[in-house]
């Protein structure tokens, strides 16, 4: 690869207060096209490279399969700054308690829902970014708006395995154990 061009899915090198070709905010003509907003999206701040299958989904119309959600649940939400799925997953969780409904099919709905979820925070992401004009600012703005949220989501695994350890403790304790530790 040359070193004067860019890799595919990586921003436009602009400086700043530049605005590029055809960036016109509200008149409507975008100066990057839609798979670099997306890309810019997806990727986040780290530019670890884009999945081009993950966001070909990202991007298309069908309702997609999420094998990341699937096994990993509401941590992939949070990993992906999915808040909004992130909350009905939690909403349905606690339903559940109302309704018996076997927990195989929650995470089958995991894996199913996230990208139609994912989708519309992207797309409303993405619309923003290019009614500003895609300056390197409101690229700047929607790299942060997608990307990874490392922190919660190892938050989220590591107060999950709490809350297995203690199960799995308390649960092989005799209830003479658990008087005697003033649990019983």
């Amino acid at each position: 690869m040359e070193p004067d061009r860019e890799r595919p899915g990586s921003l436009p090198q602009m400086q700043t207060g530049e605005r590029p070709a055809g960036a016109g905010g509200a008149s409507g003509s975008p100066g990057v096209d839609e798979r670099t907003l997306y890309s810019t999206f997806l990727q986040g701040r780290n530019d670890p490279g884009v999945n081009e299958a993950t966001l070909d989904k990202l991007m298309g119309e069908r309702l997609g399969w999420s094998w990341a959600a699937l096994l990993l649940g509401p941590a992939y939400f949070a990993y992906r700054k999915c808040y909004a799925g992130l909350a009905v997953v939690y909403a349905a969780t606690a339903a559940s308690f109302l309704i018996p409904i076997p927990n195989f099919i929650f995470w089958i709905g995991y894996g199913a829902l996230f990208f139609p979820l994912y989708r519309l925070k992207a797309r409303k992401a993405v619309a923003e970014a290019r009614e500003e004009g895609a300056t390197p600012e409101s690229l700047a703005r929607l790299s942060r708006k997608g990307g990874v949220n490392v922190i919660l989501t190892v938050a989220m695994i590591l107060a999950y395995a709490t809350l297995l350890v203690a199960y799995l403790i308390l649960g092989t304790m005799t209830r003479a154990q658990l008087r005697a530790i003033g649990l019983g």
